[in-house]
């Protein structure tokens, strides 16, 4: 609709595309995970995960967005949520797309499960 929301989130990761867009974007730097470069993005959520649990957070009360919501968005949402379950509970997801549905490139099923 062209207008300006409000989203509140604990983390954020951007997927969208072998190339990380919106690195530019004011707050991206501080208060993002980028997913690239790939071979470092373990340590990375790891390292959000501490910090997460450092301020506080625990289990029921993390917010986690990401933008992306294509196959790689997706497939890191579930992946996120999977790892960081023992330590941060059943985290509140978000993902961001720029279409209508996730997975939008695939097939039936596969944005139906989605």
């Amino acid at each position: 609709d062209g207008g300006v929301s409000t989203i509140r989130f604990n983390v954020i990761s951007f997927d969208v595309g072998s190339k990380t867009l919106g690195s530019s974007v004011p707050g991206v730097q501080k208060h993002a995970i980028l997913t690239r470069p790939i071979g470092i993005l373990n340590s990375k959520l790891d390292s959000a995960r501490d910090n997460l649990i450092a301020q506080g957070f625990d289990k029921g009360n993390c917010k986690v967005c990401l933008v992306g919501g294509g196959a790689a968005g997706f497939e890191l949402a579930l992946a996120v949520k999977q790892r960081w379950k023992s330590a941060l509970g059943d985290i509140h997801l978000s993902i961001i797309s720029s279409t209508h549905e996730l997975l939008s490139d695939c097939c039936l099923k596969a944005r139906q499960i989605a």
